[in-house]
């Protein structure tokens, strides 16, 4: 479910009068590195030993971060405008129109991804973080291979490997921050008639899903597997490549499984059908 929602995301209606008119506004900015530089100058200030670290960890920190940041913006106005459009009473309208009212939701909230090409720039900030990593982990990896230990290349390998790993993490933690963010936009709008009300449950929604997320994740998940390979005192090169994969495999399914959640209750509350559901995945895929 979640690569057919991600690529739903990524072809927005652009011939939908909900998507046309949202787009326009000019109420959501993109601040960029902003923030992480900010972090990195308070960071100094109060530990300036440690300027390099956080030098070398914010470019990191921040394509880790900005999917959870920014969803939440992104699913604070995706709900208000749901709501704005319902007090309106133009929503009812839309919703009954071919597409219905899962298409109608699914265009404004595209509208709020796409708006001054918020969505292109954030995810054009994660794609270059990537590439530099991808870039330092093969760098690394060459220079390290040179040692004539067996044993130290094989280490050396099983780090990059899990570098590489690491990197898919990123990416695909960035993918799923997002779709859960638009999920609970919209289905945050079902529930409330009030904006304020609105944007404060969607935000904390995300906040919350996403922070569970991590805390599974990094708390339970990935020491749970380090406890089992100790405990069945598995080692080996394979072993330091399995362990990796594993993790990637079981953070990835904990994403998956939040989101056909979500998609459930979506469909329930906007009492979608099979056939609109399928519309809406299939008009993504062609």
């Amino acid at each position: 479910m979640t690569w057919k929602l991600w690529r739903v995301l990524q072809t927005p209606p652009i011939d939908h009068p909900l998507y046309r008119r949202h787009v326009k506004h000019t109420s959501f900015y993109y601040v960029g590195w902003v923030g992480p530089v900010l972090l990195l100058l308070v960071g100094t200030v109060l530990a300036p030993t440690l300027f390099f670290v956080f030098l070398l960890l914010m470019p990191v920190l921040y394509a880790i971060t900005n999917g959870t940041v920014y969803g939440a913006m992104w699913s604070m106005h995706t709900s208000s405008g749901i709501v704005r459009e319902r007090q309106r009473h133009t929503y009812e309208l839309l919703a009954v129109s071919p597409g219905g009212p899962m298409e109608a939701n699914w265009a404004l909230c595209t509208a709020t991804l796409y708006r001054n090409r918020t969505f292109e720039h954030v995810s054009g900030d994660l794609h270059w973080v990537i590439r530099v990593l991808l870039g330092l982990i093969v760098l690394v990896m060459l220079t390290l291979l040179g040692a004539s230990s067996i044993d130290y290349q094989q280490r050396t390998l099983a780090l990059a490997f899990s570098s590489l790993v690491f990197t898919g993490v990123i990416y695909i933690n960035y993918v799923q921050a997002v779709t859960i963010a638009c999920l609970t936009g919209i289905i945050v709008a079902t529930y409330t008639q009030n904006i304020v009300d609105a944007r404060l449950w969607s935000f904390g929604g995300v906040l919350l899903l996403q922070c569970g997320n991590y805390l599974l994740a990094f708390l339970l998940i990935f020491p749970g597997i380090q406890f089992a390979s100790d405990m069945l005192r598995l080692s080996g090169f394979l072993t330091m490549l399995l362990l990796p994969i594993l993790r990637l495999a079981l953070f990835y399914l904990t994403g998956e499984s939040i989101i056909t959640g979500l998609w459930m209750i979506l469909m329930t509350r906007l009492g979608a059908d099979q056939s609109e559901a399928t519309q809406l995945l299939n008009t993504a895929a062609s």
